[in-house]
């Protein structure tokens, strides 16, 4: 195979300069880890080989192709941002998300950091608990915490802001309101304060992705390599354990 798509007089074969604009990626899989070679389909039904840096297409239906996958990346080693893209693709497949978590928060720089993690620590699967949060979550979120782990420890987790929301919770149990009246009630105090000024997992996702795996979810024997992992990779801002976080809190900056 390498054979037949080494010779630049091939006329089947369109170098990487050549190719301009950007096409979804069906797929990506190596066909020779070795020597680093990739198979790329995109979503035009063209399939392009990338090895060591270069970029071909071959099979190409006409000569006025106008399209490629080449901007898909744009700066850096293509064969490095290939070889995060595929790993990022399979972690994927082991990390399950929790009924309070969005896929569609996690973007694939900070879930490659979280498959370093895993890897490094030995573990196969995780559960992702949460994620970011509009002001209506995090009420929920500060809600079920507050009656599950009680007043006084969830002062000492949140911020000075998250007084404020608790005193609300508090005097919605004094004075005898439903669950819904409450929840309403401190999500109304959230959005009064701003809800990045309550809790991290309400920062600006432009900046920082935040989010929590879910303790039960890493074995026992594993849980301490995990955390150490974490707090050892350089691209992760802060990693906060528990007791001090239910979850394991992650914050890593946007590249």
């Amino acid at each position: 195979m390498l054979a037949s798509i080494n010779s630049a007089n091939n006329e089947n074969i369109l170098w990487a300069e050549e190719i301009k604009g950007t096409l979804g990626i069906v797929k990506i899989e190596k066909v020779h880890r070795a020597d680093k070679v990739y198979n790329i389909e995109v979503e035009n039904d063209h399939t392009y080989f990338v090895t060591k840096g270069e970029m071909l297409v071959h099979n190409y239906p006409g000569q006025n192709l106008v399209r490629g996958v080449a901007s898909l990346f744009p700066k850096g080693n293509i064969i490095e941002k290939l070889d995060k893209n595929l790993t990022v693709s399979e972690f994927k497949e082991s990390v399950v998300f929790g009924e309070g978590a969005n896929p569609e928060h996690i973007p694939d720089d900070a879930m490659y950091e979280l498959s370093r993690v895993a890897e490094k620590s030995g573990v196969k699967n995780l559960i992702i608990s949460s994620t970011r949060r509009d002001a209506k979550d995090q009420a929920r979120v500060m809600y079920n915490n507050l009656e599950s782990e009680g007043v006084d420890a969830q002062r000492e987790l949140y911020k000075k802001a998250d007084d404020q929301v608790i005193d609300v919770y508090v005097a919605g149990k004094k004075s005898g309101e439903s669950k819904s009246e409450i929840k309403s009630a401190m999500e109304k105090k959230i959005s009064a304060l701003g809800p990045s000024k309550v809790s991290n997992h309400a920062a600006d996702p432009n900046k920082v992705t935040t989010f929590d795996v879910a303790p039960s979810s890493i074995p026992a024997d594993k849980r301490k390599s995990f955390i150490k992992a974490a707090k050892a990779n350089p691209n992760i801002q802060k990693v906060i354990p528990p007791p001090k976080d239910p979850g394991i809190h992650f914050e890593i900056p946007r590249h």
